[in-house]
């Protein structure tokens, strides 16, 4: 057992990888918020810039309809904040550059790094603890050399390690890369490996732990990251803030338009927190590559030196708390050591960090996006197309930092699956949503494009004295990483049996199909969650709905509307959408399908040599297809009935007339609304059976029901327009009518029922609390829904008989 534990703890992805992304994602946003703060205070004033760009997009006509309210919307609004914030574009561009500043001075140091670790670099350039005298440790001490070439052949390394020390060095370290890697022993380890064996060996298991883990190339990256980002970005800023407090007239350093149309203490805020998290997460990195090395050092400890050096070792005296130690507490290191299953998972804190940094540069290249359409001449009239190409923009400008979050969530989504092999686990998932959603939701406001706009983000509302706008906005962000994060830990459970050879790869292609899905969605998002281009202005403001031609809707649930209908509802017209959103359950479809391995997989006798048959408790997938073959009949016999309710509503003489076409999209979302009610009731049903609580299983149910609504609908259609007898209402091609109709129904149909399957799965996961993510999946006799639909469904086609033929 403790073989298997070991194993499956080198088979899973590590808490280090995550944590390193959380580092570089923090630096990221930070810099490109100090730059861009640096950009506004040393540039130039403009302060005609915001009257030049609207009166170039024709959006200046706004202001004068509704002269209290528009201004308002318009210095909120996403799709414009490059317009009314002035100086916007050297906001944005220095943030850019400040980007490249740091990646080249952090490559740069990167490349002369080994040099200077092996001496070979000037003196004068060389950090004072890294001048050393090296030699080759066979020269040295030949015993010594032959030892930790014999635990390095332990470790199967890809190529044996380069053995050198220094006789007056004190400290050990490794680094290179895994082809051609170099092993720093110090010469007083070495000198003292007659008087304590234990902890030479300990030492040498350690490091040569850092060289299998294969963390010494991203420690090395982290730690020039890090002094470049103090180098270029940190001690610029801290120098303008110096200099601003000591000054008798900071506003004189300022632009002209500074003090009038900036919050300064709100970009200070936000850039001294982002700051701070990297200063965190960079102590959290540090701790937990310590933590792993150790982990794997006791995979290899098969005389049990490592846990006996731990144990007689005693804690150094300090009161600096663990959160700014670079190094974790002994108690941690004596664990992980005998369990690697022991090192802590990435805390809820740090989860919210990760979010705050993701979104931060989702912001940032949002607005980026945004602001170069506006300089190329783009004009943002308020249009469906003006949508589709700001969501387009943000999706492209957004995927890097979405990638590296579908890629946390798939790494702690295994690891927890595989860690459910040996001892009882639960799903992660709304542990991680909750920490990275909040994240992304206090991160809007950190960024600079937002700081320095006064733009809080989904917050907005709140200030406003509308807070429905925020509640809405922040529970659809969550829900959309909800979706996600669910369905990685699903889908891990329907692929693991089946692996046979890397599970890398295929937890690598999941996070391609996972963020392939969730980009149009949270570009959607992104673009119009707080005060949309098209939503505020045809829901909530009749003048300007009259100005601009749109027609005004007094509806109750506007808020709703406008953040999560009217943008899920454009983009979901676009072509491809709808096999996008369906992808991630199309592959974990893939993976019920697939045979489990027969035996133990080759990816864990790679690791050790154990017999182990991985447990199949995926559930069988007729099930799910049983069940949206149940919702496709409540579907078919609700629609017939109300296509045949719906055409006494035509009169003959109004067909090929506009009445005629305006019926027809009556109909459309009248299917629209039917094939999502049945899709939510049929993956809740599915989620709720007993035996059966995964939530892409209720979503798979969702998505028969989805395909089956797209390709019935346009017969229903047809049936409710001109009824049994097709030639009566001069439809002489019935085939070319059928496949212009089935273009509208299999573009949004399948998006939006899709949608409400998972949202309302992963809502019926949560309340029911017979599912156990740790139980083994038993056999139960399927439930009626069939009957129950026919039931529902002849119970509507009662009353809409009835309904026909009341005067």
């Amino acid at each position: 057992m403790r073989q298997l534990r070991r194993a499956l703890g080198d088979a899973a992805p590590t808490t280090l990888s995550t944590r390193f992304l959380v580092f570089f994602v923090l630096i990221l946003a930070a810099t490109v918020s100090i730059y861009g703060y640096l950009g506004l205070r040393l540039g130039t004033s403009a302060d005609s810039y915001a009257t030049d760009c609207l009166a170039d997009t024709g959006l200046d006509r706004l202001t004068r309809i509704e002269p209290a309210g528009i201004p308002g919307m318009i210095g909120s609004t996403t799709p414009v904040v490059a317009c009314v914030g002035a100086d916007m574009d050297v906001v944005i561009w220095s943030g850019v550059a400040g980007l490249l500043l740091l990646g080249t001075a952090a490559f740069a140091a990167y490349r002369l790094a080994p040099r200077w670790r092996r001496g070979r670099a000037p003196r004068a350039l060389t950090p004072k603890t890294w001048r050393v005298r090296l030699r080759p440790l066979a020269e040295y001490d030949p015993e010594a050399a032959a030892e930790v070439e014999r635990l390095a052949h332990g470790f199967g390394l890809p190529a044996p390690p380069d053995l050198l020390t220094d006789p007056l060095g004190g400290s050990s370290f490794v680094f290179g890369s895994p082809r051609r890697p170099i092993f720093f022993l110090a010469g007083k380890t070495v000198r003292e490996r007659q008087r304590d064996p234990d902890r030479f060996t300990a030492v040498v298991l350690h490091e040569l732990a850092h060289l299998k883990n294969r963390d010494t190339r991203p420690s090395l990256l982290a730690s020039t990251a890090w002094f470049s980002f103090l180098a270029v970005a940190v001690t610029p800023y801290l120098v303008l803030l110096v200099v601003d407090l000591a000054t008798p007239d900071p506003g004189g350093w300022r632009p002209a338009a500074m003090a009038a149309g900036r919050d300064d203490l709100h970009t200070t805020l936000a850039i001294l927190t982002l700051v701070t998290l990297v200063v965190l997460t960079r102590f959290a990195v540090l701790r937990d590559r310590e933590l792993t090395a150790d982990a794997t050092a006791g995979a290899h400890d098969d005389g049990g030196a490592l846990l006996r050096h731990l144990t007689a070792a005693s804690e150094p005296p300090t009161r600096m708390p663990v959160f700014l130690r670079r190094h974790p507490p002994l108690s941690l290191r004596r664990r992980a050591a005998a369990d690697p299953w022991a090192v802590p998972p990435v805390s809820f804190a740090q989860l919210v960090m990760a979010g705050a940094g993701l979104s931060a540069l989702s912001q940032d290249a949002g607005s980026t996006a945004w602001h170069a359409l506006i300089a190329a001449g783009f004009d943002p009239q308020p249009s469906p197309r003006t949508s589709l190409i700001l969501v387009t923009a943000v999706a492209v400008a957004v995927a890097g930092p979405l990638a590296a979050l579908a890629w946390l969530i798939e790494a702690t989504t295994w690891r927890a699956r595989l860690r459910q092999l040996v001892e009882p686990t639960r799903s992660p998932a709304l542990r991680l949503a909750l920490a990275l959603g909040g994240g992304m939701l206090l991160g809007e406001a950190g960024s600079v494009s937002a700081a320095n706009a006064s733009h809080w983000g989904v917050f907005d509302g709140v200030g406003d004295g509308n807070p429905g706008t925020a509640i809405a906005s922040a529970s659809a962000l969550v829900a959309v990483v909800l979706a996600l994060c669910r369905w990685s830990w699903d889908n891990a459970g329907a692929w693991l049996p089946t692996v046979r050879r890397s599970l890398r790869r295929v937890s690598h292609l999941s996070a391609v199909a996972g963020v392939a899905a969730v980009l149009p969605l949270y570009a959607t998002w992104w673009s119009m969650h707080d005060e949309p281009l098209a939503g505020r202005v045809y829901l909530w403001t009749p003048g300007l709905a009259e100005a601009l031609k749109f027609p005004y809707v007094p509806f109750p649930a506007g808020q709703w509307l406008q953040i999560v209908y009217v943008p899920l509802d454009s983009v979901a017209l676009t072509p491809g959408i709808a096999l996008l959103v369906v992808l991630p359950l199309l592959v974990t479809t893939a993976g019920l399908i697939r045979r489990p391995v027969d035996g133990t997989p080759r990816w864990l006798t790679d690791l050790a040599p154990v017999e182990f048959r991985l447990p199949d408790n995926r559930p069988p997938i007729r099930r799910a297809i049983r069940a949206g073959a149940a919702g496709c009949v409540i579907f078919l016999l609700a629609g017939v009935a109300l296509a045949l309710a719906g055409r006494a509503v035509l009169p003959r003489a109004a067909l090929n007339t506009p009445a005629d076409t305006a019926f027809l999209g009556y109909l459309l979302a009248t299917a629209t609304v039917l094939a999502i009610v049945v899709s939510a009731g049929t993956a809740a049903g599915t989620v709720l059976r007993r035996g059966s609580g995964d939530v892409v299983f209720g979503s798979i149910a969702a998505l028969v029901v989805a395909c089956f609504g797209a390709a019935v609908t346009p017969l229903l259609m047809i049936l409710a327009r001109c009824g049994p007898g097709l030639s009566d209402c001069g439809l002489h091609q019935p085939v070319r009518a059928y496949l212009v109709f089935l273009s509208l129904s299999g573009t949004a149909l399948p998006v939006k029922a899709v949608a409400a399957g998972m949202v309302v799965a992963g809502l019926a996961v949560a309340a029911d609390r017979r599912s156990r993510d740790t139980a083994t999946i038993t056999p139960r006799p399927p439930v009626t829904l069939a009957g129950i639909g026919i039931a529902l469904s002849g119970t509507v086609l009662a009353a809409a008989a009835l309904a026909s033929l009341s005067p």
